[in-house]
């Protein structure tokens, strides 16, 4: 927004109704403040809406029970009433109070613009507060209306909105000016945002000859359904004005969708029909119209595939939406198979039919089939596509999906880390060495670290370790025992220096730690570190590394 846009903006804004400060304070009916006190037998009263004083007894008001019950004070939060300016609200310790009991409540006011009659249409949002003062003498209210937001719909200007923030200088107050900036959330304003707040009567009265008159704001500001405030609403509608037409056709899902702007479909803005402007079918937007909210969204982006694609999905569709199946799974199926042999085959493995079942089902199903596919099978077999127990053939894929995650993996970290299998033959004689109950070796390959570290569940076969043990920065060694050579136990990580860095056993746990540590010790005594140190500065080849 220039200067020049602001000033003519700023000088289109009209005066506020002269009864909209009444009707402001009107909203406070029942929170106003009256102070209590007890300075001698009597109880002093003060109406902080009329500054009006009275005392309480017994004797004076005997024709009415006490109020407060058998106490003999009322206390903090009971229900107060003023006999001079019939004010209700609640009653509070005056005490030593000094500071204001303040307040808020938001306010929403839309006018007419005064721009010749054009059309243009202001939303103005206060922050109103309400300050009660505990003033010794007399006390008081006060009533701040405090403009926060305007909101400016003009007409024959270069954009169709426009919004100003006003600023408070803390330091200087003929600092403060309307401006782009964003107020809430900043140092001077802790509190939160616009919420829906009150809405001014006479709003909805100067929306005629605006370019707001058919905006439904009036309907959907009633609509509990829809917690969004008469900004929100009234800025999607000036972009979208096709957004009458969803509410009207009870489209709550993809008008909280498009206002949210959550993944809703790129529109025809053009179009001249709601099915053109969705670009689906006819007969497709009667489907949609039916659709329970929480599932439009995914349901029109189903529709525009098959107006795309030029495919009728028939009911099975409608089934699918209404269970909450998302587009991204239909899709995947649609291109493996038709989707009534799908609900045929879902509705024996969902059991009871239920939404939630369904929706798991074709989770696990699609991540069946996707596993299946990755390891190669053959996808044209029934008995693999339409397994008889969908739950064990999935467990069972899984285990063979990384099983031959498990091959590709010991394949390609062989043939990168070949300076491993290289070293194998020199290191296990330096490295080598038994005791009759346990022995230790270094690992053959590569690939034997990686098994290594998945059956162990720990991280020595990341790449970090492989390049070390390849590099001669470091070697990795098993412990195993010698009834059970082939049986991972301890993986062991020692340093050129005939050091161990590192031992570990399943889960990164300390099995018979006594054991395995005196084991090392009488290890690493018996290893010649010169002989160690030969090997590590023994040079591979450089193709190997």
């Amino acid at each position: 927004m220039t200067d020049e846009e602001k000033d003519v903006l700023l000088k289109m804004i009209p005066q506020l109704p002269d009864d909209f400060e009444e009707w402001v304070m009107d909203l406070f009916d029942g929170e106003h403040i009256i102070f209590f006190s007890k300075p001698y037998k009597e109880i002093l009263l003060e109406c902080c809406h009329c500054s009006a004083k009275s005392f309480w007894t017994l004797k004076s008001h005997d024709f009415l029970a006490n109020p407060w019950g058998d106490r003999k004070l009322p206390e903090e939060g009971d229900e107060a009433y003023c006999p001079y300016c019939e004010a209700t609200g609640r009653m509070i310790p005056k005490r030593n109070k000094r500071k204001p009991i303040v307040k808020e409540k938001d306010v929403w006011i839309g006018q007419k613009l005064n721009d010749g009659g054009k059309g243009g249409y202001v939303l103005r949002f206060f922050r109103v507060r309400l300050s009660s003062l505990p003033d010794r003498e007399m006390c008081e209210e006060d009533l701040i209306l405090d403009e926060k937001i305007r909101y400016f719909f003009p007409v024959g200007m270069t954009n169709k909105s426009y919004k100003l923030y006003y600023h408070d200088s803390y330091y200087n107050f003929y600092q403060s000016e309307w401006n782009t900036s964003y107020c809430f959330n900043s140092m001077s304003y802790w509190y939160q945002g616009p919420t829906r707040g009150y809405i001014y009567p006479g709003t909805y009265g100067e929306m005629k000859d605006t370019v707001m008159a058919y905006s439904c704001t009036e309907e959907m500001m009633e609509d509990q359904r829809h917690n969004m405030t008469i900004a929100d609403w009234q800025q999607a509608y000036i972009k979208d004005r096709w957004l009458e037409m969803m509410y009207k056709a009870g489209l709550d899902g993809l008008v909280s969708a498009k206002i949210s702007r959550y993944r809703f479909p790129r529109c025809y803005q053009k179009a001249k029909k709601p099915w053109d402007y969705f670009r689906i079918t006819k007969d497709r937007f009667k489907d949609l119209c039916v659709t329970p909210d929480a599932y439009q969204l995914e349901a029109l982006r189903i529709f525009r595939l098959e107006r795309k694609y030029g495919k009728r999905f028939g009911e099975d569709l409608t089934y699918f939406i209404n269970c909450g199946v998302d587009e991204g799974d239909l899709t995947f199926f649609t291109e493996r198979m038709t989707l009534t042999k799908l609900r045929n085959y879902i509705a024996k493995q969902s059991k009871d039919g239920k939404a939630w079942r369904v929706n798991d089902a074709i989770k696990e199903y699609k991540d069946y089939l996707t596993m299946k596919e990755k390891v190669g099978c053959d996808m044209e077999n029934s008995i693999t596509m339409f397994p008889k127990n969908l739950h064990q053939a999935h467990n069972k894929a899984v285990i063979e999906s990384k099983e031959a995650e498990a091959i590709k993996r010991k394949a390609e970290v062989n043939r990168v880390f070949k300076g491993i299998e290289l070293r194998f033959k020199g290191a296990d004689k330096v490295y080598h060495y038994e005791d009759g109950k346990y022995l230790i070796r270094p690992a053959m390959d590569a690939a034997e670290i990686v098994e290594e570290g998945r059956q162990l569940h720990h991280c020595v076969g990341g790449n970090d370790y492989l390049s070390s043990h390849a590099k001669k920065e470091s070697i990795i060694c098993f412990v195993r025992s010698m009834k059970a050579p082939d049986v991972p136990f301890v993986t062991v990580e020692i340093n050129p220096d005939c050091t161990i860095e590192q031992w570990y056993g399943i889960n990164d746990s300390k099995p018979k730690k006594k054991i395995v540590n005196k084991f090392l010790n009488e290890y690493i005594k018996t290893r010649d570190p010169k002989k160690i140190l030969r090997e590590a500065k023994k040079k591979i080849p450089a193709k190997a590394v």
